[in-house]
């Protein structure tokens, strides 16, 4: 899937939003997909953030439309059941930088560039910048938030934020050998490997259905017993409270008469 806006350094507006999300939730349905590729035409920038042209004449209403359609077109990425990989060459800025740590893996050349600058120009740094803090840690994320400030490839890799680099020529080359090692990995009977998301928790997996491996779901299913339980217990104590009847009783304390309010059984 390639962004193709190079004109704005492939800058995102609520259109290229909405569509890329739109696109990334119908081909999950696609049980040949077996890997999906996230980058950006010209060489220059693989998402360069939200077109700031078009937030110039935003309300408030429209600025908060175009957060959710960032991260409607995470969480598309984050339920996509393969491994998304972000190819990244150019600039990886502000919601760039969000959406390629919704995917499974990053891959940059050298001449990359990151950061969330919307701090500079009174933008907050919103919605997916939250995938941050595991995989670089609260403290980078609070300083790459806080700053603005643009990191290179290398710097990248060393937070943590980065699986590989390369020079821009190998670029390709080493997203094959990914792609390869990829396919020779494929379990036996799923062809569709990403049945788990360690991102999601375990509600998540519930609610999602993505849940495939016998173990976990016979984990999941316990799970759910216990708190059927738990559940049936609390209503059960609820039910008991209320045959319980109020009255009030005198109690002596610290030399002075006070009045409490107790419960017996009826």
């Amino acid at each position: 899937m390639t962004v193709n806006n190079p004109e704005v350094r492939n800058a995102l507006d609520t259109a290229a939003k909405r569509a890329l999300a739109e696109t990334i939730a119908e081909i999950g349905y696609n049980h040949r997909l077996r890997a999906l590729v996230l980058t950006g035409t010209g060489g220059k920038s693989f998402i360069s953030g939200t077109n700031l042209r078009q937030m110039a004449d935003f309300d408030p209403a429209a600025t908060e439309a175009a957060g959710t359609l960032t991260h409607e077109f995470c969480d598309a990425l984050r339920r996509l059941p393969v491994p998304e990989i972000a190819k990244i060459q150019g600039y990886c800025l502000g919601s760039g930088m969000e959406i390629s740590a919704a995917c499974d893996l990053r891959l940059a050349s050298e001449d990359s560039v990151f950061g969330m600058p919307e701090a500079r120009v009174g933008i907050p740094s919103a919605m997916e910048a939250c995938l941050l803090p595991q995989l670089i840690g609260w403290g980078k994320t609070r300083e790459l938030v806080f700053t603005g400030e643009r990191i290179d490839a290398t710097e990248a890799a060393r937070i943590g934020f980065l699986e590989n680099v390369v020079p821009a020529e190998e670029l390709d080359a080493a997203l094959a050998s990914w792609i390869l090692i990829h396919r020779r990995c494929r379990p036996p009977g799923d062809p569709r490997p990403k049945g788990v998301d360690p991102r999601l928790g375990a509600d998540d997996h519930r609610r999602g259905g993505r849940c495939r491996h016998p173990l976990i779901r016979r984990r999941l299913h316990h799970r759910r017993a216990k708190a059927d339980d738990a559940r049936v217990s609390r209503r059960a104590r609820e039910a008991e409270e209320e045959t319980r009847e109020w009255r009030t009783v005198g109690v002596s304390c610290c030399h002075r008469s006070i009045r409490a309010r107790c419960y017996a059984w009826t």
